[in-house]
């Protein structure tokens, strides 16, 4: 029985119909994910709204260790 090197084996892998179906899947996946971000506007947040979510996240975390 022959053994084929390691490199081979990748090959054969990579070149099998379910390793292309799932690099089509990620391919896709990643192109509606770039889509998405590039539609996000970033801007800053106010002080007054800043000020609030970090007073509500320190609660929640005193409730959260007690």
């Amino acid at each position: 029985m022959k053994k084929t090197p390691g490199k081979l084996k990748e090959e054969i892998l990579m070149k099998s119909p379910n390793c292309v179906a799932i690099m089509a899947i990620i391919t896709e996946m990643a192109r509606h994910l770039n889509e998405n971000i590039s539609k996000v506007e970033l801007r800053p947040l106010r002080d007054v709204g800043t000020r609030g979510a970090i007073e509500s996240v320190k609660a929640l975390g005193e409730v959260s260790k007690a």
